[in-house]
């Protein structure tokens, strides 16, 4: 029984994959720096447009009204002596308005009204 050779690759093929190795983690570290870029584009864009608000939360800001934001709205109801609000209207996925204005910019337009506010008093 003669030995067996095992068969290798050739150089010009190692070198190959070494480049196309190399090639491959640039283009992943291209990509990462212009998703990174175009994430801190949007959120400079959020914050231009006055939506960047971080002490709520990014349902509230798309017009979402979740079980806490639904208890305030009740209790406002009941102060107000009005029925309560129907729960249908709280589970739904739909951008909600008040009148003809959506939620989220009311919200975002009080939230900046108050830091104008108490940017004024420091």
């Amino acid at each position: 029984m003669g030995a067996i050779r095992r068969a290798r690759k050739s150089l010009p093929e190692r070198r190959l994959n070494g480049l196309q190795r190399e090639l491959d983690s640039n283009f992943e570290k291209v990509e990462l720096r212009a998703h990174l870029k175009g994430k801190q584009e949007r959120a400079a864009e959020r914050r231009r447009r006055g939506l960047d608000v971080p002490e709520l939360p990014a349902s509230v800001r798309r017009g979402e009204i979740d079980d806490e934001l639904f208890g305030i709205e009740c209790r406002l109801h009941r102060e107000a002596g009005l029925p309560p609000p129907k729960r249908e209207f709280a589970e739904r996925q739909s951008v909600r308005r008040l009148g003809l204005v959506p939620f989220h910019r009311l919200v975002s337009q009080a939230v900046e009204m108050f830091k104008r506010t108490n940017g004024s008093k420091r």
